[in-house]
């Protein structure tokens, strides 16, 4: 199963320059971003055996150690705008480039230009049809979750193929919208976990298909994608799904109780993570540090795991707990509970 290198390097980097950074000093954040990126591309070639980002990760971090070497000989340079590719691509100035596509591509005909963009290119990338169908197939039903949650909150919502973001589910206008923020973060939080649990769903039945003998080929992609999805959304990092629960969570806690859960959920997600890598015969302490070496991929995704949760911990604003809208401890609890079996049901069909 290949890929080509471009793609996944435009994808991590895309994903994290777009998502809050782990520190507050803007004269590194480059290389954090480069170095979070080696990270991903490491966490994806050990857990769905893609090959190709461990030079990535290489790649990479070359970059970082040029970087920390030529930057006290660069001049200081103004902050980058792009608001001429705005202007270029017609966009007007204060709209959001999502809202703005999303009018863009609404309608049938627009969605199949769109749906024939992403075939090209997922086809162009994996070099497999099972693979591009898989692809397509998940997003769009990882977005329907999203959808669906919409819909038992009678919000007015729908899902569209957005070339060459993804798929998006999102209310149909900007009143909405507004409607749709204005929701219990309780039921906010489902909203947010739709998503990943409709990708561990597709892993399961891409392992049945598996079983039975049909549509082997697909059924492989099928978990793999999904895995890989699911790996990516459940990531507590920036505007992710799991970026945005841990947010609405230690938003609803008061502050005296967002560093308990935090090391709470970090030692737990320790726990899942070391009882998939080591069976039970493994208890020696060679053992073990083989099985961690062979399983570098689940140890990144903790170390990413742990990194996020952190930073998102002491991020909230501590008012946020006296909202109308915020959940419970117990209904915390629970959205953190659930949280955890999506993860682990990730990480170990991945490691199957």
């Amino acid at each position: 199963m290949t890929i080509e290198l471009s793609t996944i390097a435009i994808l991590t980097l895309g994903v994290l320059y777009n998502s809050e950074i782990f520190v507050s000093n803007t004269s590194i954040k480059f290389g954090v971003r480069i170095v979070l990126s080696g990270l991903l591309a490491v966490m994806f070639n050990s857990l769905v055996f893609w090959p190709g980002f461990t030079w990535i990760f290489i790649g990479l971090a070359t970059l970082t150690a040029i970087w920390w070497v030529i930057k006290p000989f660069l001049p200081t340079f103004p902050r980058i705008s792009f608001k001429w590719l705005y202007r270029l691509l017609g966009i007007p100035e204060g709209t959001n480039y999502v809202w703005w596509l999303i009018a863009k591509q609404s309608g049938f005909w627009r969605q199949t230009l769109a749906l024939l963009g992403f075939i090209g290119i997922f086809w162009l990338s994996f070099r497999d049809p099972n693979a591009a169908v898989a692809m397509i197939i998940s997003m769009y039903l990882h977005e329907g979750g999203h959808w669906l949650v919409f819909a038992i909150n009678k919000i007015k919502a729908k899902v569209l193929l957005l070339f060459p973001l993804g798929a998006v589910a999102a209310p149909i206008d900007k009143d909405e919208d507004a409607r749709s923020d204005l929701l219990p973060w309780w039921n906010i939080s489902w909203l947010l976990q739709a998503g990943p649990t409709v990708n561990v769903l597709l892993m399961l039945v891409g392992l049945a298909m598996q079983a039975s003998g049909f549509l082997p080929v697909f059924a492989t992609h099928l978990v793999y994608i999904n895995g890989l999805l699911a790996a990516f959304n459940l990531l507590p990092v920036g505007n992710m799904d799991g970026g945005q629960l841990f947010h609405v969570i230690f938003s609803s806690l008061k502050e005296m109780y967002d560093v308990i859960v935090a090391l709470l959920a970090i030692a737990i997600s320790v726990i899942i993570v070391w009882g998939i890598m080591l069976p039970p015969a493994a208890m020696g302490g060679l053992a073990i540090l083989q099985t961690t070496f062979s399983n570098i991929g689940l140890i990144t995704f903790l170390l990413i795991f742990a990194a996020g949760v952190w930073h998102k911990q002491g991020k909230d604003n501590p008012l946020h707990s006296q909202s109308k809208q915020a959940m419970t401890v117990k209904q915390v609890a629970i959205q953190l509970a659930y949280y955890l079996i999506l993860v682990s049901s990730t990480l170990y069909m991945l490691a199957l």
